[in-house]
């Protein structure tokens, strides 16, 4: 067990568990009268807390986590097994609490690009655990995860991952290996380099095949095909004294389908004032927006971004 120096609010259990309206019948006095961190959610079946204790200002690391089924009536009780290493992101700050079917979520945080999400059973028995910013289901057990990056780095380039919850391991979706219209962005970046002494004076790579990446718009038909709108911009400084600005930038619309062999893609270059519309599309209009091409190519991983990813994958 180790402790963190913490300073935020008070808060007993038993104000939690009141404002939550979490039954406090399991526990004793002395448990609620403890200060803690927390973090809890709600839906149509059952209340969920997590939280470690504090005292004197310091936050001890064990986690204690709580869930009470609505129609049952009955309260589960249990600690978290989640380790003591600090270079591990799920042994972070608890940020919140969300649901998956029958599973329960925990996102810890460790900066704003970089979390961990730990998936829990009933018995909060750990299924998997994700690091990643930020995930969307596709398909029952089947999950796409937008990797973390590292927070202080010349450009952002977020990479996809795919994993299955019922089987170890993962795979890379985005970037693309041979993608032709992110090819032509980067032959389109290159002609807007600018000069060595200004690259060299602002620390900026200027490399054409590294810029920012955003590809967290998903849409999914629930049954293994996706809909990606990924947007790709580039950003560079010109002149000594001023800072860096957009100079180019290009949306793409991917659709990724699943068969027997593995998965196939297509691509369609989107004008940005197109992609604000299309990414409020997406959900509502599905098979509009999935049916703008057919996917027939191979999906194979580029690993030229990788080095800003450089986390465990899980």
């Amino acid at each position: 067990m180790f402790l963190v120096a913490l300073v935020c609010p008070a808060e007993t259990l038993k104000e939690l568990l009141t404002r939550t309206g979490f039954p406090s019948a399991t526990f004793t006095e002395k448990e609620l009268s403890v200060d803690v961190d927390y973090a809890n959610s709600e839906n149509a079946q059952q209340i969920v807390i997590a939280y470690q204790v504090r005292k004197n200002g310091l936050l001890y690391h064990t986690l204690h986590m709580a869930s009470y089924e609505k129609g049952k009536g009955v309260v589960h009780r249990g600690i978290l097994q989640r380790g003591n290493d600090l270079n591990d992101f799920c042994s972070r700050a608890l940020m919140d609490i969300s649901f998956l079917h029958n599973y329960i979520v925990l996102e810890f945080h460790y900066n704003p690009s970089a979390s961990c999400f730990v998936i829990v059973d009933k018995s909060f028995n750990i299924i998997r655990k994700i690091n990643g910013i930020d995930w969307f289901e596709i398909a029952p057990n089947q999950l796409v995860v937008v990797e973390n990056v590292i927070h202080f780095a010349p450009i952002h380039a977020e990479r996809l991952r795919l994993l299955n919850l019922q089987h170890p391991g993962s795979e890379e979706i985005y970037p693309l290996k041979g993608d032709a219209l992110r090819a032509h962005f980067i032959r389109e970046h290159k002609k807007l380099m600018p000069l060595d002494k200004i690259c060299s004076l602002h620390y900026d790579p200027c490399n054409p095949e590294l810029f920012d990446e955003e590809a967290g718009n998903f849409a999914s038909d629930g049954h293994g095909k996706i809909a990606l709108l990924a947007s790709l911009d580039a950003s560079h400084a010109t002149e000594k004294k001023k800072p860096p600005f957009t100079i180019l930038s290009q949306s793409i619309l991917y659709i990724y389908q699943q068969n027997k062999n593995g998965w196939l893609y297509c691509e369609q270059m989107v004008e940005n004032s197109e992609a604000k519309i299309l990414g409020k599309e997406m959900s509502g209009h599905f098979e509009f927006v999935a049916n703008r091409c057919k996917p027939n190519l191979p999906v194979v991983p580029d690993m030229t971004t990788s080095g800003f990813s450089p986390f465990p994958q899980n």
